[in-house]
């Protein structure tokens, strides 16, 4: 995927209340031509400027290109991705028209605590060290490990507060980013699809605050960035 040796490299209903709005919903259902031909300049037009957005978050790193070309690539590690096992491959297929993809180096700090962000990573090889700062000689102290198919960076997406944690690659990592901008789009765009990944964002972020307080039950737990 991202010229290094590791291995990675049905009609969606569209809905909307205003259709005007929409040129997808207003148009006749017979003309199929031009329907699909909208849809493909309007996934065109927000994979460009999605792409555009992110190329100035990680300038310094190889930029892969959209997740759109990695459909494949996605879908063989599907079932390690808990923020996707719900979706179909044809949604997938979607989604990953509003996503970007990087290729990082060990020890490249992905996410840095204290930072603002409004957009998740989804790690598609390689893997990723949490830390958290605290007042130690090290000034820090691991609390997670991720791999292939976890999100990080999830509670920023939703309410814009800097990153509770910092990430760190422990190997050469690909991975794709999501951000806020690109739900907006898909909203407009796709909104059953839209509404169906922020739903399962907020059931991944309730799962990970449950563990964490199960794991801190006096109160003094937090939530991964």
């Amino acid at each position: 995927m991202s010229g290094r040796d590791h291995t990675f490299h049905g009609d969606y209903g569209l809905s909307c209340a205003d259709t005007s709005a929409n040129p997808l919903v207003a148009m006749p259902m017979g003309n199929h031509n031009n329907r699909l031909s909208t849809f493909i300049t309007c996934l065109t037009l927000a994979s460009q400027i999605i792409e555009s957005f992110c190329l100035s978050m990680y300038s310094d790193l190889i930029h892969l290109g959209g997740a759109d070309k990695y459909v494949d690539e996605v879908l063989e590690i599907i079932n390690s991705i808990k923020l996707l096992d719900d979706f179909s491959a044809d949604e997938v297929r979607y989604l990953c028209a509003y996503m970007q993809c990087y290729a990082a180096p060990r020890d490249y700090s992905l996410l840095v605590e204290g930072t603002g962000g409004d957009y998740l990573l989804l790690i598609l090889s390689g893997g990723v060290d949490v830390y958290k700062n605290d007042a130690s000689a090290e000034g820090r102290h691991m609390v997670a490990r991720l791999g292939i198919g976890d999100t990080i960076g999830e509670m920023s997406l939703i309410d814009g507060y800097p990153r509770s944690a910092s990430c760190i690659t422990t190997h050469p990592t690909d991975f794709a980013v999501f951000s806020r901008s690109s739900i907006q789009e898909l909203l407009v765009n796709m909104p059953k699809l839209g509404n169906k990944i922020l739903i399962k964002l907020l059931q991944l972020m309730t799962e990970r605050l449950r563990d964490t307080s199960n794991r801190y039950p006096d109160g003094a737990f937090f939530s991964l960035v």
